[in-house]
């Protein structure tokens, strides 16, 4: 069932902040519904991804509005319509993916200025199967990786979609961002084996290697999504309105 509600929000939802976390600017309040994830496209605009709205907004990085994808308020399953997005990241092949994940089971493909190029996904759990595909993250090769979060797995495709692997030693894993020089970081849950019903027995961010999905660093740790600045700081996103950040040693 799709949430339309509109969050009447009193205080803008985009804030702008330098990195040392000063505020330097904010926007947006008067066109989102539920802002659930930003990310920055290779021409460096802004693509906000709206579960509430049915929406990716991209604007530019003065928040002037250029172009929405999706329609306002109408949740679908079309080549136009989203159903509680959660996501999006950018391919070198100039294909944006969009993790349509709340109220859909996909992923929709777009070029940078929002034509449809194709979808794949559908409910389930076997491969290119999603449950709540979460989060969604590019490697420099065009390798797709979705975390399929309620299926407790991180599952890899090829850019047009095909199945290439399935990762399900890290447990729940709610967002992934992979850097330009090829680091994947992932927030994670930790589940309680051979629990029936699935029990969160801890949060953690871990460092992973590409392509095998070998973990080579964690940090104690949760979050909704996460991200790594250009100068390799680490911020995850919390949902009680916390943002943390974390900055390699040395």
């Amino acid at each position: 069932v799709a949430v339309n509600t509109r969050i009447a929000f009193t205080c803008d939802p985009l804030l702008v902040y330098d990195r040392d976390g000063r505020f330097l600017r904010s926007w947006g309040r008067d066109r989102t519904g539920m802002p659930h994830s930003v990310r920055l496209d290779p021409n460096d605009d802004l693509w906000l991804v709206d579960s509430l709205r049915q929406t990716i907004d991209v604007h530019a990085r003065d928040g002037t509005l250029l172009r929405t994808i999706g329609i306002p308020g109408e949740p679908g399953m079309d080549d136009r319509r989203f159903n509680e997005p959660t996501d999006v990241a950018f391919g070198p092949n100039g294909v944006a993916y969009i993790s349509d994940g709340y109220g859909n089971s996909r992923v929709v493909m777009t070029s940078l200025d929002g034509q449809y190029l194709g979808a794949w996904g559908r409910p389930g759990t076997a491969e290119g199967e999603f449950n709540t595909p979460h989060s969604i993250a590019v490697a420099a090769d065009g390798l797709v990786y979705v975390a399929d979060r309620e299926n407790a797995r991180i599952q890899v495709f090829a850019p047009n979609g095909s199945h290439r692997a399935t990762w399900t030693h890290l447990g729940l894993t709610q967002g992934i961002t992979i850097t330009p020089d090829g680091q994947c970081w992932v927030v994670t849950a930790r589940l309680r084996s051979g629990a029936t019903p699935a029990q969160v027995i801890g949060w953690r961010i871990v460092r992973l290697e590409l392509p095998s999905g070998r973990p080579t660093g964690v940090i104690e740790g949760w979050g909704h999504m996460i991200d790594v600045s250009p100068w390799g700081d680490i911020f995850a996103a919390g949902l009680e309105g916390t943002v943390f950040q974390w900055t390699p040693a040395g």
